[in-house]
């Protein structure tokens, strides 16, 4: 299962996440970087949806989904 998650860069290159993560063994990862500029707003905009992911995910996660919209793939 692939999650999202977001992350601030700084001009060094260090990444910081916005949420915690539920990892139990190392994984790969991708790291997409958009051209425009962090802005507080956009973030406190994002906030409902990031707060309702989890409770949300507890019915996107289930086998059932997937089998729902496997056709999709």
């Amino acid at each position: 299962m692939i999650q999202t998650y977001q992350a601030l860069v700084n001009k060094g290159g260090a990444v910081q996440l916005l949420q915690e993560m539920d990892i139990k063994t190392p994984k790969r990862a991708l790291l997409i970087v958009f051209d425009e500029d962090f802005e507080e707003s956009f973030y406190e905009n994002s906030l409902p949806y990031l707060l309702s992911e989890s409770s949300l995910a507890t019915d996107w996660n289930k086998p059932e989904e997937d089998e729902a919209w496997a056709y999709l793939q």
